[in-house]
């Protein structure tokens, strides 16, 4: 139960694209409250109600490189569109050739992209936590890429969005400091595993 509110105030907030975004560290739950939630598939959820045209700007040079990602049809519940786009991914692709190839409007196709990177950052984490905090090179760099990425999305949520005016009961300001505190989780934690891992 809990679990599906936090899941549900969340997703709201991953919907914000605009405003500025304050944090309160002053502000505290009188309860200990633990969740389990799913990341990776909440991550690619909200991307689909995204406006079309924010999750295109994601991609602004469709010179990215997409990768495919191991079982990720396997472990996430796709959308046609985001399984037809996964399967055009074999190997290296770039967003405009993948877009091309997709024969998809450029919009969908890009929602369809930003969605399934920000699901594979999540089952990147949890399907590889052990080999990630091996301290190995590749691990390492994957987790500075990680924390940097994760770094810049909270910087934006804390001096960029402006959420005061949404914040109208109890179970949005709950919502946004889970938010506050999930973004801030995993900046520390990909950054921990960088500076210990492998130790």
């Amino acid at each position: 139960m809990l679990a599906e509110q936090v899941t549900n105030i969340v997703r709201v907030v991953l919907l914000w694209t605009e405003g500025v975004w304050n944090f309160d560290s002053r502000a505290h739950s009188n309860e200990a409250l633990q969740a389990k939630v799913a990341t990776p598939q909440l991550l690619l959820e909200a991307t689909r109600r995204l406006d079309l045209g924010f999750a295109a700007s994601r991609f602004p040079g469709g010179n990215e490189t997409i990768f495919p990602l191991p079982d990720a049809a396997n472990t996430l519940n796709l959308l046609p569109t985001e399984a037809f786009l996964l399967s055009r991914v074999e190997a290296g692709i770039s967003v405009a050739d993948l877009v091309s190839l997709s024969g998809l409007r450029e919009f969908d196709a890009k929602q369809g992209l930003y969605g399934l990177t920000l699901a594979g950052f999540g089952s990147l984490t949890f399907l590889f936590a052990q080999a990630m905090a091996a301290g190995e090179p590749l691990a390492r760099a994957l987790c500075v890429l990680l924390t940097v990425f994760w770094t810049m999305r909270l910087a934006v949520m804390v001096f960029v969005f402006d959420v005061r005016p949404y914040l109208t009961n109890w179970f949005y300001r709950l919502g946004h400091q889970a938010t506050n505190l999930v973004f801030i989780y995993l900046v520390a934690v990909y950054a921990l595993t960088v500076w210990k891992g492998g130790k």
